[in-house]
């Protein structure tokens, strides 16, 4: 579609012949204008793919950072478990603030449902931190799976 020798060839073939002019003429005009109408939506089909691809680029790395953020949370209030008895309150409410900590400076990648979890389960491991007698393994049990249920979905 592209070859211009042929076009040249046949230009200089029909030249002589004025009414061959005119059918050439318009041969012409319709080759043009097909091309361009291939270019414009080759151009157009390029654009919108490349907002796709940034689009799915994006979803990518915000999903990616939103996983790391929640494993990091889970593991930090799944290591609150261990603290028992009155000797590790201290150690239980530093470890309550630095993961509140992390809470709420990443609340831009967890949803609201999971944000409400996990503040939840660290209000009850502040009740734990105060009276570590109101500890019960099966509460913390029903918190994690809420947790990884909504995760999961």
């Amino acid at each position: 579609m592209n070859n211009f020798g042929i076009l040249k060839d046949l230009i200089e073939g029909y030249s002589k012949d004025i009414a061959l002019n005119n059918k050439l003429l318009v041969a012409l005009v319709v080759f043009i204008s097909i091309n361009l109408i291939t270019t414009i939506i080759n151009i157009i089909s390029q654009h919108r793919l490349k907002n796709k691809d940034k689009k799915i680029i994006s979803f990518k790395i915000k999903e990616e950072k939103r996983i790391s953020i929640f494993e990091t949370i889970y593991q930090k209030l799944d290591k609150m478990t261990f603290f028992v008895g009155k000797d590790d309150s201290e150690n239980l409410l530093k470890s309550i603030q630095e993961t509140e900590k992390d809470i709420s400076s990443n609340k831009i990648y967890i949803e609201k449902k999971e944000l409400k979890l996990m503040y939840e389960t660290t209000d009850y491991f502040k009740t734990v931190a105060s009276d570590y007698r109101k500890k019960d393994y099966a509460t913390e049990i029903k918190f994690f799976d809420k947790l990884s249920s909504s995760f999961n979905k």
